[in-house]
C-alpha cells in the first residue's frame, strides 16, 4: 500500500524522493474492520489516514439522528481538519463501510515536516484547498440545487457512491429521506415520452 501512497502523492504534486521518502515514514499500517471507527464524536483530532483500500463515511449527530457529510473513497487522505485546526474534540465521526486499509500520521509531525520541505508544504496547502472547496462546493450545493439537481450532480460526478454506499446514507448525504430518494431515482429511470409532430 506505501506505492499507492507514493503514486497518490507524486500525482497530487511532484516531490522529490527524499521528501517523498520523510513523509512516507510519518505513517503506520491500520486496518480498520468494517463499521469500526478511525474517529469517533468527543475524541481528539490528532491524525491524518491515507485511505487505502476500502471506504469510510463520515458523519456528525444531532439529537440522535446520522448526518452524513462524506464518503471517502481509497486513494484519499481522511481527518476532522477542523477539530484538529482548533484544538477542540471531534464533531465528525468516521466510520468504515467496508474493511479499510490506512495509513496514519499523527498531523503535527506532517505540519513539522512541511515547515522543513517545500514539496511537502505544497502537498499541505492542497490538501487544505481541497478540504475548504469540497465543503463550499456543498453548502452551495444545498442553497442553489434541489434534492434532484443533487442527485444527478451525484450520479454524474461520484457514480462509485451510487454503485457501493446504501441507499439511506445517500439519501442523509443528499440531505432528503429516503423515500424521496426512491421518488427522484423512478423518475430519472421512466422512459421519456415525447410528443411527434
Amino acid at each position: 500500500m506505501e506505492e499507492a501512497f507514493r503514486v497518490f502523492i507524486n500525482r497530487l504534486h511532484p516531490c522529490p524522493p527524499a521528501d517523498l521518502d520523510a513523509f512516507a515514514a510519518l505513517f503506520a499500517p491500520r486496518l480498520l474492520p468494517k463499521h469500526a471507527y478511525f474517529q469517533r464524536e468527543g475524541e481528539p483530532c490528532r491524525q491524518l489516514a491515507f485511505v487505502g483500500t476500502g471506504y469510510l463515511r463520515g458523519f456528525y449527530t444531532k439529537d440522535g439522528t446520522e448526518i452524513t457529510s462524506n464518503f471517502i473513497f481509497g486513494p484519499s487522505f481522511a481527518m476532522d481538519y477542523y477539530g484538529y485546526s482548533t484544538r477542540t474534540p471531534a464533531t465528525l465521526n468516521l466510520e468504515a463501510l467496508t474493511a479499510s486499509e490506512l495509513l496514519v500520521c499523527e498531523f503535527a509531525q506532517l505540519e513539522e515536516l512541511a515547515g522543513r520541505s517545500l514539496a511537502i508544504s505544497t502537498i499541505y496547502r492542497l490538501f487544505i484547498s481541497h478540504l475548504y472547496n469540497f465543503n463550499h462546493q456543498r453548502n452551495r450545493s444545498f442553497i442553489y440545487e434541489t434534492p434532484e439537481e443533487r442527485y444527478r450532480k451525484l450520479a454524474l460526478e461520484r457514480p462509485k457512491v451510487l454503485a457501493h454506499i446504501p441507499q439511506h446514507y445517500i439519501a442523509s448525504y443528499l440531505g432528503i429521506t429516503p423515500t424521496s430518494l426512491s421518488r427522484i431515482r423512478r423518475r430519472l429511470a421512466a422512459p421519456q415520452h415525447t410528443v411527434s409532430a
